[in-house]
């Protein structure tokens, strides 16, 4: 059963991902940010951390432009937040963190409405939630380190301040953490237990002709890129 504390759990993580993955991205790609969430704190909020955080490096797109045939609402630019009860909160606390709510300071060109809600009449399915951001330069400097220094060492240093409140779901003692199982160093010459077959290297699959000319077909799209551009 969804409840809001979902959402508050899993935007951590989220920014995490999307940080990570705009560390990787080269300058001048793009990357799409998508859930098959309605939730704003999984989507508007998320997309707003990774542009304050990255302070500049990375764009918004309007998605729209390339897909026009595309029916969606355009994305939030308010919304509320609510505890595990469902009861709307005023602003940040000790167990819910100030990333949840929109930006008291959002950067200037900050659009919020260039991203797409697709609703379950839109798409004769599950609602979804897409954003198109690009790199313009390279990140050098994340806002929210305090102390000046630059970057910090990874994106997971960057992360939202704070944590959800999991009481309801906390049991009254602590589980020990299990400890770490060493693996033993291999000799030389012996041979690995895993079966050949599960140790071949990974290959890259190449799409269906028959999908990559029906998706641009279908939303009247022109030059449709194809390979990845990050």
């Amino acid at each position: 059963i969804w409840t809001p504390r979902e959402a508050t759990k899993l935007q951590k993580t989220q920014v995490l991902i999307a940080m990570r993955a705009c560390y990787l991205l080269k300058v001048g790609g793009r990357m799409v940010y998508s859930t098959c969430s309605l939730n704003p704190i999984e989507n508007e909020a998320v997309v707003a951390q990774i542009l304050h955080r990255t302070n500049g490096a990375i764009k918004l797109v309007d998605g729209r432009s390339m897909l026009p045939n595309l029916q969606c609402d355009k994305g939030l630019t308010t919304w509320k937040v609510t505890d595990n009860k469902g009861n709307i909160l005023d602003g940040p606390n000790e167990n819910f963190h100030e990333a949840l709510w929109p930006l008291a300071d959002p950067p200037a060109d900050m659009d919020l409405t260039k991203c797409m809600r697709l609703m379950p009449n839109h798409c004769q399915g599950g609602g979804f939630f897409i954003a198109v951001f690009e790199k313009v330069a390279e990140i050098t400097h994340l806002k929210g380190d305090l102390k000046g220094k630059g970057a910090p060492k990874s994106p997971v240093d960057e992360t939202p301040t704070g944590d959800v409140d999991e009481t309801e779901d906390a049991s009254a003692e602590a589980v020990p953490e299990k400890k770490a199982r060493k693996e033993k160093p291999k000799k030389e010459g012996e041979e690995s237990k895993v079966p050949a077959a599960l140790r071949l290297p990974p290959q890259f699959v190449v799409p269906a002709a028959a999908q990559t000319e029906s998706i641009p077909k279908f939303f009247g799209l022109q030059n449709f890129p194809l390979q990845n551009r990050s």
